[in-house]
């Protein structure tokens, strides 16, 4: 999240978050579709100073669906 152009913590205690290393495009888009909550993880890479995204914190059951429905897409091709 970000507040006034800045990053900020978000402390996530008490909730079915997980982490989604970036990385597997088709996995991110159809866990985002079936999450109702995500949030983006960022990084901050002081040699380009800038941030970098290192993933997103999404629903533990929305990750599970989309990766059973991307299973199963990928055994049909």
């Amino acid at each position: 999240m970000w507040k006034e152009n800045n990053p900020f913590t978000l402390i996530v205690q008490d909730c079915n978050l997980v982490f989604l290393p970036s990385g597997d495009a088709s996995l991110t888009r159809a866990t985002k579709k079936q999450s109702k909550v995500c949030l983006v993880v960022v990084r901050f890479i002081s040699a380009r100073k800038r941030y970098g995204q290192q993933g997103l914190l999404v629903e533990e059951e929305a990750l599970q669906k989309a990766e059973k429905e991307l299973s199963l897409r990928r055994k049909k091709a």
